[in-house]
């Protein structure tokens, strides 16, 4: 489950906080259909650090069902939320957890928009994703 214990800092109100929390969890899940649900249908992805770019839910679903087969689990520890509760930013510590037992941490931040429905709409992840290429 994600940890807020150890936030410094949060712009964030109660609702999108609690907003936040339940992204977190549902990817915690690795369900990628959950996830996607929560998501605009345009939603935009931007990971690798700018590498890689996923638009809509299928281009989603496709990709993180492929790359989160490798693993066991996902825990965010959080760091920061900068912003307001439609366009934020994010600081944590994820621990991934291997198929295999393995486990790694690695920093990230994590730009995050929200579409006028509450969904989210886009998201820019800046993290080592060779941490994660077994």
């Amino acid at each position: 489950m994600a940890d807020f214990d150890k936030v410094r800092i949060n712009q964030l109100s109660d609702q999108g906080l609690a907003w936040f929390a339940e992204v977190l969890r549902v990817i915690e899940t690795l369900d990628v259909n959950a996830y996607v649900a929560l998501m605009a249908p345009d939603v935009r992805l931007v990971l690798d650090n700018g590498a890689l770019t996923l638009e809509g839910h299928d281009a989603v679903r496709t990709a993180l069902a492929q790359g989160w087969q490798q693993l066991a689990g996902i825990v965010h520890d959080e760091r920061n939320l900068y912003g307001t509760d439609q366009h934020f930013v994010h600081e944590a510590t994820n621990t991934f957890t291997f198929a295999d037992g393995t486990n790694t941490t690695v920093a990230s931040t994590v730009w995050i928009d929200r579409d006028e429905h509450g969904r989210l709409a886009g998201a820019r992840v800046y993290s080592n994703p060779e941490a994660l290429r077994a």
